[in-house]
């Protein structure tokens, strides 16, 4: 048994790894999909030929694992790229945990969730709902201090104050690229909801947003509702995970049609000092 670094000649092994359980890996099938294998920091456990586990680690932005047997997590943290601040570790509860035993050895981190995959299989829309449509150009400044305001709560810190370019730009890029919904009546924008991985095993959405005030009104519900349906007619599958201590979320997602999967884990570090407020 070895760690070392996945090449291009790892490729097939890789898909086939993850192709084993897709609803857990979309955002890693998208990566494979997406970028030459020799362009990114991928580890794997190797068994001879064969490949156990994979993870990425992209410091500074993201690093996911998936390992079948947990403690390959660990093995895989030990070879990656060395930590750094400002990662969200997100997969599978305890292969990330192992990741993150290694990875992160000694380190604090600045939250820790349960999460819970829910995944849906069957459109559940009964109706059309009116207003509801892709978010357009115009909507970019008010997308923009909702997708913020939404990561300081459930993240815990600001993203604007860390790459504030870099967050702008991919708010306009989903919008250019059709992957974000929103629910418009009266000119006001009552929803969103970005389609954040989008492959040819399925897609998975995220950063579902309604205002304060408009809350438990069954809102989100039905544009979820509307929009997963949507996203089902060319896509096999639609995903999420949402933490599980947010019962009116997993309420919301529940009565729209998903199907409780896989325990996940979220985890994000420390801010680096320049960074924090």
């Amino acid at each position: 048994m070895r760690v070392a670094r996945l090449l291009s000649e790892h490729e097939p092994a890789m898909e086939e790894l993850l192709l084993g359980e897709v609803e857990v890996n979309l955002f890693l099938l998208a990566m494979l999909e997406g970028w030459e294998v020799d362009r990114l920091p991928w580890v794997g456990v190797l068994d001879g030929d064969a490949l156990r586990a994979v993870a990425l680690v992209l410091p500074g932005q993201v690093a996911v694992a998936y390992a079948p047997e947990a403690a390959h997590g660990a093995l895989m943290g030990s070879a990656a790229p060395p930590f750094q601040p400002d990662t969200l570790v997100i997969g599978p509860r305890d292969a990330s945990d192992q990741l993150w035993s290694t990875w992160a050895s000694g380190q604090r981190w600045g939250r820790r969730y349960n999460q819970r995959l829910y995944v849906a299989r069957e459109p559940s829309a009964r109706s059309t709902l009116p207003g509801l449509r892709l978010a357009r150009a115009a909507d970019e400044e008010e997308l923009l201090a909702r997708s913020i305001q939404m990561e300081i709560d459930d993240l815990g810190f600001d993203p604007s104050t860390r790459n504030p370019e870099s967050f702008r730009y991919s708010v306009q890029r989903r919008i250019q690229e059709g992957r974000t919904w929103v629910l418009e009546e009266g000119g006001r924008l009552l929803y969103h909801i970005n389609v954040g991985v989008q492959v040819s095993w399925g897609c998975q959405i995220g950063g579902t947003y309604v205002p304060p005030a408009l809350r438990g009104q069954g809102i989100a519900t039905e544009a979820t509702r509307q929009i997963v349906s949507r996203l089902l007619e060319r896509n096999p599958i639609v995903t999420l995970h949402v933490n599980e201590a947010n019962t009116p979320a997993v309420r919301v997602y529940e009565r729209a049609g998903f199907q409780r999967a896989a325990p996940f884990r979220l985890i994000t570090t420390p801010a680096r000092p320049e960074t924090q407020r």
